[in-house]
């Protein structure tokens, strides 16, 4: 058993305490100290390629990712038994550190909203992403309603974009639109009914119904009230020629 080793960075003997466990070593610890490699670890570079290569590990490698999956889990087992509630403490504070941010930094929400865009356009990180979210509902159902509704709840034009993708796909409609055109829909109409000019209970309608060659992009997009919505069905009529009079006294 080491009692003093030497750093090969600062070339203190210390105490093998100081020194991390590391069983590819011949002496059983790293070679540099804790406080070295905390220091190295700092630089903004050094911490920029750790977590890369850790990024890339945990993905191309199923037993580095399973290790990983295990330390976590004992760490948090680790932290509630040590200190009741900090995991609730720390999803309290994260909460409220977002929602400050989004109220008072604007470029925080975009930043974050281009950075979730761009992670989804990685088709290898959906595909994991919705075999992750089956698994789990799967699992555990009633969990994974009631996430589902709260989702919904939260983010209703993202709702309402993923009912009209899933729609568009199974008429194999050209174009793709997500929350931000539903809301740019809505405000571009007044937000309101361009039918009867109801102000509740909006939806978005295909000018041109997709069951008839109609585009899911923004152009033929318009905004109906669910009631018009359901009246209107599959006839073609641009409402927004019409914009202010009813449906039923349209041709």
């Amino acid at each position: 058993m080491l009692t003093s080793v030497s750093c090969t960075k600062c070339k203190n003997n210390l105490t093998a305490d100081r020194f991390y466990k590391d069983s590819r070593s011949n002496r059983g610890v790293s070679s540099w100290c804790k406080a070295c490699l905390r220091e190295h670890r700092s630089q903004p570079a050094v911490r920029k390629r750790i977590s890369a290569n850790s990024s890339k590990r945990y993905h191309n490698n199923q037993a580095y990712r399973e290790r990983a999956i295990a330390q976590a889990t004992r760490r948090i087992e680790r932290l509630r038994e040590e200190k009741p509630g900090f995991r609730e403490a720390q999803l309290e504070y994260q909460r409220g550190y977002h929602k400050d941010q989004k109220a008072n930094n604007p470029a925080y929400t975009e930043k974050r909203k281009a950075k979730q865009r761009e992670a989804s356009k990685t088709a290898d990180r959906k595909e994991k992403a919705a075999a992750q979210s089956r698994r789990f509902r799967k699992a555990h159902p009633e969990k994974g309603r009631a996430l589902s509704r709260r989702w919904v709840q939260a983010n209703p034009e993202a709702a309402r974009a993923m009912k009209i993708r899933r729609r568009a796909r199974k008429a194999n409609a050209p174009g793709d639109i997500c929350a931000l055109d539903i809301k740019a829909v809505f405000e571009r109409d007044g937000d309101q009914c361009l039918a009867c000019g109801a102000t509740e209970h909006l939806s978005i309608d295909h000018i041109v119904p997709l069951v008839k060659g109609g585009t899911n992009l923004r152009d033929n997009l318009q905004t109906l009230c669910r009631s018009c919505n359901s009246v209107k069905h599959d006839k073609t009529i641009d409402y927004r020629k019409h914009l202010g009079s009813r449906y039923r006294g349209v041709a």
